[in-house]
């Protein structure tokens, strides 16, 4: 893929985000279909399926507490993965499943602290009213790609965030919107996919139902995960003025 898309400019280019996201999810589906699989679609179908079984009311809390947690460092590892493989790709360099997980890994302690702050701040923000939540959500969009691409700190990584979605949040707002709409979409279809194949009771959910909301948070994980890296590349380079080479370098 070219870098002939990237041209210097002022503001944020939705559709530019948009069709840079689905070029790299395309180009290389194979690649990060097997990242979502692994690290989302494997444990979400176990979790689904544990929740299900009379073992998860059996250990009460801690079955929730401990699904959950796993759930969430999956899901980490995940995002940190497919922000290496985009921004590889992005440079035109070949990538593969372990060189990704490796290096989502060497990262997974300061982004499990990122994500409980980030969660503990967007969520206080929803509780209290909903646009501070909303606005801290847009505002810290680019932490993790930039803890993760620029060897910062955790508390740096927020800064920097701030820094970059500065005189963009508008737009950035119009793309996670647009990003929720989609998603949603592509789960209502499954479900209603779903339904008319199998129809169980409510009590006895089946194993089809199941696979298709791994299959949706597949689909949604990959296509968030990539756009995220794209835009946090994208804000860099309206920013900074910096090509993908340069980001891709910390990788090396």
């Amino acid at each position: 893929m070219s870098e002939q898309g990237y041209r210097p400019q002022d503001d944020l280019d939705i559709g530019e985000v948009v069709s840079t996201t689905l070029k790299l999810a395309t180009s290389n589906f194979a690649h990060y279909f097997l990242l979502c699989i692994l690290l989302l679609g494997i444990p979400t179908f176990v979790f689904n399926a544990f929740v299900f079984s009379d073992r998860f009311y059996a250990f009460g809390i801690f079955s929730s507490l401990g699904s959950a947690l796993i759930y969430s460092i999956f899901s980490l590892v995940l995002q940190a993965s497919i922000t290496h493989s985009a921004v590889e790709e992005l440079n035109l360099k070949k990538v593969t499943v372990k060189g990704s997980v490796s290096a989502a890994i060497s990262y997974l302690l300061p982004l499990i602290f990122l994500s409980i702050l980030m969660g503990l701040g967007v969520g206080i923000g929803f509780i209290l009213l909903i646009v501070p939540g909303v606005f801290l959500s847009i505002i810290w969009v680019a932490c993790v790609p930039a803890l993760i691409s620029e060897r910062i700190g955790v508390f740096e990584a927020f800064g920097r965030s701030v820094r970059l979605t500065e005189g963009q949040r508008w737009r950035i707002l119009a793309l996670v919107l647009i990003v929720l709409v989609i998603g949603t979409i592509v789960n209502f279809v499954l479900g209603l996919l779903t339904s008319s194949i199998f129809y169980t009771a409510s009590y006895s959910p089946s194993l089809m139902i199941i696979l298709m909301e791994a299959i949706g948070g597949v689909i949604t994980a990959m296509a968030g995960s990539i756009g995220s890296a794209v835009l946090y590349t994208r804000l860099r380079q309206i920013k900074d003025g910096v090509d993908v080479s340069q980001i891709s370098k910390v990788f090396e």
